[in-house]
């Protein structure tokens, strides 16, 4: 069995492969479809499960579920990391009124179970706050039913 480490240095770059401290190559996502863009130490075995990790983690599909529940609100969502996004938002928002629907509404968004910081900024940067987040734990009922 093989381990491998993936990485993407910077938001929208491809992502190298690593076995170690060795540098395999690297992929990307090309019209639905993940392919090396560099080196020739990666099977297609190696793409496609590496491609499928990637897909199944939550960092690419919050920045569009984020833009989708608020289309006339929010204008851009930048992933920094798996950990920080940067929120832009509309002009002419209530911007007051944004945060505290935000701040109630994300953490129900999340699916990672590590913490995650939001920048949120207005129009022209000169309102802003950060939001903290975590996932939102369901309710579950905890101990016996009696029959009343």
């Amino acid at each position: 069995m093989m381990n491998y480490q993936l990485i993407q240095f910077t938001v929208n770059a491809p992502w190298s492969v690593l076995d170690g401290d060795e540098f395999l190559g690297s992929i990307e996502k090309n019209d639905g479809k993940w392919i090396a863009v560099l080196g020739n130490n990666l099977t297609h075995t190696i793409v496609q499960g590496a491609g499928n990790l990637i897909d199944k983690q939550h960092y690419h599909a919050l920045p569009a579920e984020i833009c989708a529940r608020w289309p006339k609100l929010v204008a851009e969502v930048i992933a920094k990391s798996d950990d920080m996004y940067m929120v832009v938002c509309k002009p002419e928002i209530n911007f007051q009124t944004f945060k505290r629907i935000f701040t109630k509404f994300i953490p129900g968004l999340l699916k990672d179970e590590w913490p995650v910081d939001f920048y949120v900024y207005n129009d022209s940067f000169n309102e802003d706050f950060v939001l903290m987040a975590h996932k939102r734990e369901e309710e579950r009922f905890q101990g016996s039913v009696s029959r009343w």
